[in-house]
């Protein structure tokens, strides 16, 4: 909750993330999807393709910065070249 208070809820986080689909997870209610996308730590922020390609993953509390560049950069990479990861832990 706190990755959503604190980052997602920044006016700069919230321009980028229209053009994503959103869901928060609970880890204890899914824990086979947190284990299909390999959530171990948390929070964890993934982003993935249109065909559910891992696009990427940042792992731990992160800056605002980070997640930004991070959606910044996934928003600038053309859907058919979306397979390599973008990752920080």
């Amino acid at each position: 909750h706190q990755l959503a208070e604190e980052v997602l809820s920044l006016p700069e986080i919230q321009g980028l993330t229209r053009s994503f689909q959103c869901v928060q997870i609970d880890a204890d209610a899914q824990p086979e999807l947190c284990k299909q996308y390999g959530v171990t730590g948390f929070p964890t922020l993934i982003c993935l393709g249109p065909q559910g390609q891992l696009t990427a993953r940042l792992v731990g509390k992160q800056s605002p910065a980070v997640v930004q560049t991070t959606l910044q950069v996934v928003l600038r990479t053309p859907v058919q070249a979306r397979s390599g990861v973008v990752e920080r832990r």
